[in-house]
């Protein structure tokens, strides 16, 4: 069973694994392919047929690799209440898993959302041997971005630019870098455009078109944040704001020393440990967590998110399922509940809520046997949770919680100043208006950093995004560019 976010390369890998099968064993080894929902049929009983037929396909062309796209559309879990219609698919398929011999039919599930499959899958036998696919890190985005690249007949990045992407790019799936790719190339045919005041390109035109690390930048922002970070599964897969890390780097410091300091992950270590992130501003599950998973101690260690959605309409099976999840897990790992108090306010309003989930949590304490982190981030006092559930983050040990602070005037000043400089607009222009453009930016810096005094982090992103979309628009008129950017950064009020 393959598992992990949209764009990590599932459906790659058991092409590979086709290919070097077909070389080992000396004879061609076919592929066949189909999505979950390929079976299904609006007749009853015909989807089952129909997937008899795929198992019929691979017998009669064995050897072969069955690989199954989306999995969990074909057979979900069943007891949820929502894929009743589907109990007799999910029959077949494990009837026809059965009676498969081993060695010469291999089959491939994929999933984006492990928790949704039917846990009569991944028993021995069947899908017994799970791979989790991760975003790729640094070193790998690197090559993914050289293997896009190889072929352009513009000239290649360089190497510091290559790193100053990969760098950049955290989070990142191989499908969001070759969109980047893609992506940058247009910025510098727009960008090509406006300078020479072109409506339409040639061909020959389009051939002298260079990329530009300010494309390839531009290109970033425009993209943002990619939108595979959980895709509706409890494994999360953080993925960090682009620009954020002046404002929380050295919070997310802290964070780190402190939890690492617990050593949850440790030869040592207690199998189960709680973290809280707790302050006045509502930052830390949309910024704090990511940087924090992102960094090199944690960005290998499967993360189960556990929000409200999870709590289920049946008696908690949302949460029953996850955290069977964790219990299951063969290696350390962390179960994060973000907003705790959104969560445990649908808690309680469960019948003896507080009372079971407390049980669950004294389950997995008694059953596990390789270290969990519970890690949980609340916008508002710890005190306010309910009593029955408070111990689970050990609340008055303020070794292990963490309250967040207001960023500090070096670190909004290094934030802005990433947008409020002339080197982002080119550079372009004669001395006399770089002088002029230098001067214009440090005084509106300074004024971003004065008036963004006592603003918490989501206002200055917000702040940070209107003027760097606002320089983007009038980048290519200097005048224009210095009336925008003063108009937003005067009328700049918290509302």
């Amino acid at each position: 069973m393959f598992y992990g976010s949209p764009g990590t390369g599932k459906t790659l890998l058991a092409k590979a694994i086709t290919n070097e099968l077909t070389q080992k064993m000396k004879t061609n080894v076919t592929f066949i392919y189909r999505k979950g929902s390929d079976c299904h049929s609006l007749y009853f009983g015909q989807s089952s047929e129909n997937l008899r037929k795929i198992f019929e396909t691979a017998e009669k062309f064995k050897p072969c690799v069955l690989f199954f796209d989306e999995i969990d559309g074909l057979c979900p879990s069943r007891g949820s209440g929502e894929h009743e219609h589907n109990t007799s698919v999910v029959t077949t398929f494990l009837g026809m898993m059965d009676a498969i011999k081993p060695g010469e039919i291999f089959v491939i599930g994929a999933t984006n959302r492990l928790d949704s499959v039917d846990p009569a899958l991944r028993r021995p036998g069947r899908f017994d041997k799970e791979l989790m696919f991760h975003p790729p890190d640094e070193l790998a985005r690197l090559n993914i971005l050289k293997i896009h690249t190889k072929d352009w007949k513009a000239k290649s990045p360089s190497n510091e630019l290559y790193g100053e992407l990969a760098a950049a790019t955290r989070g990142f799936t191989g499908a969001s870098l070759a969109n980047l790719c893609a992506q940058s190339v247009t910025c510098a045919i727009q960008r090509y455009k406006t300078v020479n005041k072109l409506e339409e390109i040639t061909g020959q035109q389009l051939k002298k078109v260079a990329i530009l690390k300010e494309d390839w930048f531009k290109a970033l922002r425009l993209m943002g944040r990619p939108k595979t970070d959980v895709f509706g599964s409890v494994i999360y897969s953080p993925q960090s704001e682009l620009s954020i890390k002046p404002l929380i780097s050295e919070m997310v410091q802290g964070i780190k020393n402190k939890i690492l300091k617990l050593a949850p992950f440790g030869q040592n270590s207690i199998s189960l440990q709680s973290f809280l992130i707790y302050g006045p501003d509502a930052i830390a599950s949309r910024f704090i967590v990511p940087e924090l998973l992102n960094t090199k101690e944690f960005q290998n260690i499967p993360a189960f998110q556990m929000t409200e959605a999870n709590i289920g309409t049946y008696y908690f099976s949302g949460v029953q399922n996850i955290i069977a999840q964790v219990m299951a897990f063969t290696k350390p790992c962390i179960l994060y509940i973000p907003q705790c108090e959104k969560f445990f306010s649908a808690i309680s309003e469960q019948k003896d809520g507080e009372i079971y989930f407390s049980f669950l949590i004294s389950k997995l304490t008694l059953t596990t046997s390789r270290p969990v982190l519970i890690l949980g981030t609340s916008s508002c006092a710890p005190s306010n949770f309910p009593e029955e559930i408070r111990h689970i983050f050990s609340i008055l040990k303020p070794e292990i919680s963490y309250k967040l602070r207001l960023p500090t005037e070096v670190e909004r000043r290094i934030f802005f100043s990433a947008v409020l400089n002339k080197e982002v607009y080119g550079g372009r222009g004669t001395a006399k208006s770089k002088k002029k453009l230098e001067k214009f930016f440090q005084q509106k810096l300074d004024a971003c950093v004065k008036k963004t005094e006592y603003d918490p982090i989501e206002y200055l992103v917000q702040f940070h995004s209107t003027l760097q979309s606002t320089g983007d628009r009038y980048m290519s008129d200097e005048d224009w560019l210095i009336n925008e950017l003063t108009l937003v950064i005067d009328n700049y009020r918290i509302k």
